[in-house]
């Protein structure tokens, strides 16, 4: 199975552990890694962008009521 195609099937926890891993690979693997890396670190990316799209806005946090000083 190629990684494009596995991309949408992880979970994010294991979406952001496949790209901790391409991001080592580029810094500390052979010429033919590195390629391969980058070329998957592009793909995990589109993934994560295309997931930010899709999810629903994030609500409106609400305000806290200030204390009003007691009078005394």
């Amino acid at each position: 199975m190629k990684i494009a195609e596995m991309l949408p099937g992880l979970d994010a926890e294991a979406l952001a552990t496949v790209r901790v891993n391409a991001v080592r690979l580029i810094t500390r693997g052979t010429p033919k890694q590195k390629e391969q890396a980058n070329a998957a670190l592009d793909l995990i990316d589109r993934e994560v962008a295309r997931r930010e799209a899709e999810a629903p806005p994030a609500a409106p946090k609400a305000k806290r009521a200030r204390k009003t000083p007691v009078a005394s």
